[in-house]
């Protein structure tokens, strides 16, 4: 198994885990003992706007821990160059994310439309940006394996 594959596994376990943890913090802290905290705006955007720096620390932990394990089991640096693959594969797994985002993001502005209370459609944002990074991974995964 090659590095980038090992990387877009550990991503895909790394972006389930941490939105998991991050959902359950917090609902158990702010949510479980005030439920009309779900109807507060002020409190979704302090929810995103945490998720933002929150997951760009836990995927700068991962790469350099993913790194560190990678030299001492292999005795080699992790490779930092890109090849035209690695762009092409990175550019159409990309494409697959910002697909399926964009879908639920007209998802979540319907619900709107049809009625649905606020956080529906905060919970349906946040949802499809998990479901849209989790397929990139996995498509990077398919398509490193394919060779393409």
């Amino acid at each position: 198994m090659s590095y980038k594959e090992r990387k877009s596994i550990i991503n895909i376990f790394t972006s389930i885990i941490f939105n998991i943890a991050y959902v359950a913090i917090v609902y158990n802290k702010y949510v479980a003992n005030n439920p009309e905290r779900l109807e507060d705006l002020r409190f979704w955007g302090l929810v995103v706007v945490m998720l933002v720096p929150i997951g760009i620390v836990v995927r700068i932990v991962e790469e350099i821990i993913h790194a560190i394990i990678h030299s001492i089991i292999t005795q080699e640096e992790a490779p930092v160059d890109d090849d035209e693959m690695d762009k092409l594969i990175d550019l159409k797994s990309t494409r697959l994310s910002y697909v399926i985002f964009s879908c639920g993001f007209i998802a979540a502005m319907l619900a709107l439309v049809f009625g649905y209370q606020i956080h529906v459609m905060f919970i349906m944002l946040l949802v499809s940006g998990v479901i849209a990074e989790v397929v990139e991974g996995i498509a990077k995964l398919t398509y490193y394996r394919r060779g393409f």
